[in-house]
């Protein structure tokens, strides 16, 4: 009895780990998913911010989930900067035994002029359920960036499902079928930065993210909060050479508390 609990669980709060997106814990520490933050994992809410890296780097992500016993959420980011556009390719999985939620994804990116650029984005999902039949649905996401200027930067991206596989699904990907995004950064002096998102869906109401990041040297500190996803979030980045290390607690409304860590090789 407990195991289906469990599972019914699972399945209610899928839709609120599909939003998430696997946003890493540079973003989960603030509250936001990333639509307007130059950061790797932020290509899974806007592809566009793929052309803002300007070198090649990976990343590895881990959230540990305390409301679900053993489950996790993890994930492999690889992205490389081209000639004329940016690649990204990802693979992430959420879940256990019972429930698993996994999706491949991969980002093309265009910087159009020194000031914007636009991405697109394709995720192939893969669902599985204990005694039920495996279930896959595929969207596409559609991000824009706009540097206003050395202190501002502007993000927007909507996500659109074309395919599902299984009618159970209707009901959890009309969450996040329609999904948008906007953003705004704002670096208030070269070691205070502000981040504000607002996104909405097709079912849900507006949803506000707001975020911070004090930095010293490479070293940072990050707080957020959200009505939507994470209710508080913190987190600490620290460079251990080439590596960025952050860490990041969150305390969300349905799933309780969480922790997650993300790692991200730059070279």
């Amino acid at each position: 009895m407990k195991q289906y609990c469990l599972l019914i669980v699972l399945i209610l709060c899928e839709a609120s780990i599909l939003k998430a997106q696997y946003q890493g814990a540079n973003n989960g520490s603030m509250g936001v998913l990333g639509v307007a933050t130059n950061q790797l994992f932020s290509v899974n809410i806007n592809p566009a911010n793929l052309g803002l890296l300007d070198s090649s780097q990976i990343g590895i992500h881990i959230k540990k989930m305390n409301f679900a016993g053993r489950s996790l959420e993890s994930g492999l980011q690889v992205a490389t900067p081209f000639k004329k556009i940016n690649l990204g390719v990802g693979i992430y999985n959420f879940g256990n035994s019972f429930y698993n939620f996994g999706k491949i994804s991969v980002a093309l990116a265009k910087p159009l002029d020194n000031k914007q650029g636009i991405g697109i984005s394709v995720d192939f999902f893969r669902e599985f359920v204990y005694l039920n039949s495996d279930a896959n649905a595929v969207n596409s996401t559609i991000g824009y960036y706009y540097k206003i200027n050395e202190k501002l930067q502007l993000g927007a991206s909507i996500r659109q499902v074309f395919y599902r596989s299984d009618e159970r699904l209707e009901r959890i990907y009309s969450q996040i079928s329609g999904l948008g995004s906007l953003g705004l950064s704002y670096r208030a002096m070269p070691s205070l930065t502000f981040t504000g998102e607002l996104r909405s869906d097709e079912i849900n109401a507006m949803g506000l993210g707001l975020g911070m990041q004090l930095q010293k040297d490479k070293m940072a500190l990050l707080m957020g909060f959200s009505n939507q996803e994470n209710l508080i979030n913190a987190g600490l980045r620290l460079p251990i050479g080439p590596v960025h290390w952050t860490v990041a607690y969150a305390f969300h409304q349905q799933l309780g508390s969480s922790v997650q860590s993300s790692l991200i090789y730059l070279w």
